[in-house]
């Protein structure tokens, strides 16, 4: 933990205001991501940071770790949130295109949502086609299969506070069998009728967000951990009936 802070912190100084430290702290930045690290979420930290940094070869090198995959997604995690940081243009068809991208797991998928709200909360993103490209995508993504995808999308859209975005999360809405992911549509719906984007309903939104998060994360714990049971009798050898068998047994010697 203490290393990620460290790593963390470096992303503070910003190409715009402190010029020569920003560029002093995405040089350490590319040589820990060229030398890599033990941990993935050392790694996501840094390419947050760099992201953060906004200098000039943060671009191509967040590009190049989203082939990277990784437990949860971390890395590729670290590497949108990094390429929403920057803030421009040319970031929302390489979210765009993750977000979309079927093939790839619903983990990267949700990650490149999460990346496209960070790039809306820049502020530096004009309204123009790339924001029209990112709505677009978002709201295409509440079809997504997943509601890990919706639970990132939805509170993106609140980001980008785009009207455009109403219709589609109505339709979702009145399909959806997910209370949770219903419950957050709407209160962006009303955010985006009233034309506010407050802080605190902000906050709110994001706090439903993490508690989805941590449940969805306790389940693949225990489908993880029944697995693991499941596929020990097998190696051994041994089914639970040849199991109890055996133990009923030694019960009668």
């Amino acid at each position: 933990k203490a290393r990620r802070a460290i790593v963390a912190a470096l992303g503070s100084f910003q190409e715009s205001t402190k010029p020569e430290m920003a560029a002093k702290a995405a040089s350490v930045l590319h040589t820990l991501l060229e030398r890599g690290e033990p941990s993935y979420y050392v790694e996501a930290s840094a390419l947050y940071a760099l992201g953060r940094t906004r200098t000039a070869k943060a671009y191509d090198r967040l590009v190049s770790w989203l082939d990277k995959s990784s437990f949860n997604e971390v890395l590729r995690g670290g590497a949108c949130h990094g390429l929403g940081e920057l803030g421009e243009a040319r970031v929302a068809p390489v979210l765009t295109e993750l977000l979309l991208d079927k093939k790839k797991p619903m983990d990267a998928r949700a990650v490149a949502a999460q990346g496209l709200g960070t790039l809306a909360r820049t502020k530096r993103l004009d309204p123009s086609e790339a924001q029209t490209q990112a709505v677009e995508a978002l709201c295409a993504a509440l079809e997504d299969e997943w509601e890990l995808v919706h639970f990132a999308a939805i509170p993106a859209l609140a980001d980008f506070a785009d009207a455009r975005a109403i219709g589609p999360l109505e339709r979702f809405i009145a399909r959806s069998v997910d209370e949770r992911s219903a419950r957050m549509a709407r209160r962006v719906v009303l955010r985006l009728r009233r034309g506010t984007n407050t802080r605190d309903e902000t906050k709110k939104l994001r706090g439903d967000v993490e508690d989805l998060r941590e449940e969805n994360r306790k389940v693949r714990d225990q489908m993880r951990a029944l697995e693991a049971r499941l596929e020990a009798p097998a190696k051994n050898g041994a089914t639970p009936a040849k199991r109890a068998t055996a133990r009923a047994g030694k019960a009668e010697e």
